[in-house]
Parts: C-alpha cells; sequence; structure tokens
C-alpha cells in the first residue's frame, strides 16, 4: 500500500522551449526506500509575459516518464506538482530556477511561490544546488 512504503520521490523535468515532449524523472529520496510512486500532478508552463499553461499528466511508477506537455517557444519555466496535488519533491532545472531568481515575485499564485520556495529548500537540504 502506498502510505505503508517509506520514502518521498523527488520529480524532475527535461524540457525544451517548443518541443512537445518532455521527460519527468523520478528518483528516491533515501537508497533504502526506493519505491517509486504513481503521480498525477499538474505543470504550469510560465510564459515571458509571466502568464500561466497549466497540463494535467500522469508520472508513472519507473525512472522516467515521457510525457506530452507540448511547451511553447514563449516557455521561460516549468514548475511540477503546480497546485500542490500529490506528495513529492520538486527538483527546478536549470532553465527554470534562471527565471525563478529574477521572476519569482511575478507569479501570481502564493502556493506557486511557496512551491518554488519549498523547492529550493529541498535541494539544498538535499545537496543538489548550493545556497549561493
Amino acid at each position: 500500500m502506498w502510505l505503508e512504503t517509506p520514502g518521498t520521490n523527488i520529480l524532475s523535468c527535461l524540457w525544451q522551449p517548443g518541443q512537445s515532449t518532455a521527460t519527468i524523472t523520478q528518483t528516491h529520496d533515501r537508497p533504502e526506500c526506493a519505491t517509486l510512486r504513481l503521480h498525477r500532478i499538474q505543470v504550469a508552463i510560465v510564459l515571458k509575459d509571466h502568464s500561466l499553461i497549466t497540463r494535467t499528466i500522469t508520472v508513472l511508477p519507473q525512472a522516467q516518464t515521457e510525457v506530452v506537455l507540448d511547451v511553447p517557444r514563449e516557455a521561460v519555466a516549468v514548475l511540477l506538482n503546480y497546485g500542490d496535488y500529490t506528495f513529492a519533491k520538486v527538483e527546478i532545472d536549470s532553465l527554470s530556477r534562471s527565471y525563478f531568481q529574477d521572476n519569482l515575485h511575478k507569479l501570481d499564485s502564493s502556493v506557486s511561490r511557496s512551491l518554488v520556495w519549498k523547492s529550493y529548500f529541498d535541494m539544498v537540504k538535499d545537496c543538489r544546488i548550493t545556497s549561493q
């Protein structure tokens, strides 16, 4: 049963502006708890004008899941688990980090801003990025 297995999954996204597909990578936070889970999440695609397009996707319980996101050319960032509907850590990709570092205050949703802050906190805590 899902709740009886320890550990938290970490979701990350490999994407490029203008590409129709993206790869969602799923790992686990502790080697001794290697359970990968099914996740139904929303993905927010942030455009140059700071507006959002959302897509609902299913992340399969495997290391990589190919999904159709239809990312427009004017996309500047992608935020997984938009709306915070699943229990998982989110690792923000370098392209999206560049955008959020300068423009986080331009996101309308306080939940989205909180998710970005939480992701940064988790990435620093897990030694995936530095605090600089």
